[in-house]
């Protein structure tokens, strides 16, 4: 594998971002390969050191590995002096090779302004705290407008929830369907779709927008839609993600991202194409509750590299099979020990579950474990899940 071949077409896919510092590194041996001069200049070596733990001292190399491996993105931030002023960088790791020694793409950009803007917001709300005591007039008023934004934010998550198919009927005796989805926030960045393409194939995918709340919402919207418009003509599944990826890196300043699990099953064959963009390894359960997990990634998140080559894989559903997609919501949830749920948990619940479960009780099953492992502790994340069983 020649990294400069590889680095320089990362660069052309990153045309879009002005004052980007841009590295390759291999993931193995933590050794950085390649980096443009910016780069360099925010994070330079030590004693000629190339590695990456050594140019950044406070960093999680064990956790960096961990999320990698999962084909989900790494960030952190670090403060440098520059100029006689403290700069606030934001990094950003991800994975863009699957070869045997995996190419990871270092993203550094200058986050002073964000931390600034921090700054003030946080300024503010002391400054309006200590004047609360002179605002008790106001608190009709204030009161008011508290309850106009609950509602806003309430007909907002109506909105967002009336978009979801929770109620498709798949009218076909190839196929039955359930889903879940709990915002923790009162919008969130999780969605799911299933619908017909045609008579013989039907989409389902699940996705998870970066971050939570109204922005993440609005993003979740516009990349669903796209799904939605661009599987009507698409003629493979690689065709739809990297066309939703291409309109998605369009002026994404906010620099936002999706991961995604996008496929299209045959219901005559049950043949499933389908193509994961760094989303959590979807599961697939028999009759007997034996699970297989679907360990392929087919490119990164979408939203992030204009022009990429994303690919897709295809296998086969057998009879009463179910096809379970799921949000990191699930296996992230934490308790009050700051452990997480995790795959291990999620499999245990699973082959409890009675033989040839329908999709609705595998989903119920699945919820209720993680509320009961949360107890009292709040909901960090969306909770998404989907089940779609083959028939046959």
């Amino acid at each position: 594998m020649e990294y400069k071949n590889v680095f320089n077409k990362i660069i052309s896919h990153l045309d879009s971002y002005l004052e980007t510092g841009i590295a390759l590194l291999e993931l193995d041996s933590l050794k950085i390969e390649f980096e443009n001069d910016l780069f360099t200049k925010w994070i330079p070596t030590i004693n000629t050191s190339n590695l990456i733990s050594k140019r950044i001292p406070n960093l999680n190399t064990e956790r960096l590995k961990k999320r990698l491996s999962k084909g989900r993105d790494y960030s952190m931030e670090i403060e440098i002096n520059e100029e006689k002023r403290k700069k606030n960088l934001k990094i950003t790791f991800c994975v863009v090779s699957e070869i045997e020694n995996q190419v990871v793409l270092i993203k550094v950009i200058d986050n002073s302004r964000n931390k600034e803007l921090e700054y003030l917001i946080d300024s503010y709300a002391k400054i309006a705290e200590k004047n609360k005591r002179d605002l008790e007039k106001a608190n009709d008023t204030i009161t008011k407008q508290n309850i106009r934004m609950k509602n806003e934010l309430e007909i907002a998550r109506q909105v967002q929830m009336g978009m979801l198919p929770f109620n498709f009927n798949p009218n076909n005796n190839n196929i039955e369907f359930s889903s879940l989805l709990k915002p923790a926030k009162e919008v969130g960045g999780d969605f799911f779709d299933i619908f017909y393409i045609d008579d013989e194939n039907l989409c389902v995918c699940l996705g998870d927008v970066s971050d939570k709340g109204a922005g993440s919402a609005l993003f979740m919207a516009a990349t669903k839609t796209l799904i939605k418009s661009h599987a009507v003509n698409a003629k493979s599944v690689a065709g739809i993600v990297s066309r939703v990826n291409n309109e998605l890196s369009i002026n994404n300043d906010n620099c936002m991202f999706a991961t995604l699990f996008l496929g299209i099953i045959t219901l005559k064959s049950g043949e499933l194409l389908y193509s994961n963009c760094g989303h959590c390894y979807p599961l697939l359960i028999d009759s007997n509750n034996r699970i297989k997990k679907i360990k392929k990634l087919n490119g990164p998140a979408i939203g992030i590299m204009k022009n990429y080559s994303f690919s897709e894989q295809s296998m086969k559903l057998s009879k009463d099979q179910t096809l379970l997609l799921y949000s990191d919501g699930v296996t992230e949830s934490s308790n009050y020990s700051d452990e997480l749920y995790g795959d291990d948990r999620l499999a245990a619940i699973i082959s409890n579950l009675k033989n040839n479960a329908k999709p609705q009780e595998t989903i119920n099953s699945i919820f209720d474990s993680v509320v009961e492992f949360e107890k009292e502790t709040e909901q960090a994340d969306d909770i998404t899940l989907m089940a779609v069983k083959y028939l046959g």
